[in-house]
């Protein structure tokens, strides 16, 4: 998990880095709500060992609220880079998938 959380943390600072590159500025650029520190999430800790259960389990919330930022900003540039294309083929996603002719 330690080694998981790195490479967010990791992917985070590549996205504030592209965000600096296309002039953004200031709370436009891009960061996590709760903020990762070495095997500390928002100052609770990753490691399962010496933690109690309901720790552990906030450590992952925040960890998961994160990813889902680090998610919505991919989808986001993702689309913008390849344009209207993207956007006609995420729409035809049906909530379960393709939609089926």
């Amino acid at each position: 998990m330690i080694c998981y959380l790195a490479c967010l943390h990791e992917f985070g600072m590549y996205a504030a880095t592209i965000d600096r590159a296309n002039g953004l500025v200031g709370d436009d650029i891009f960061h996590y709500p709760f903020a990762i520190e070495g095997d500390k999430v928002n100052a609770h800790t990753i490691k399962l060992t010496l933690n109690k259960d309901a720790k552990w389990t906030k450590a992952l919330k925040f960890m998961l609220a994160d990813l889902k930022v680090a998610l919505q900003w991919s989808v986001h540039h993702s689309s913008v880079s390849r344009g209207a294309e993207t956007a006609l083929r995420m729409a035809a996603l049906g909530p379960e998938g393709p939609a089926r002719s």
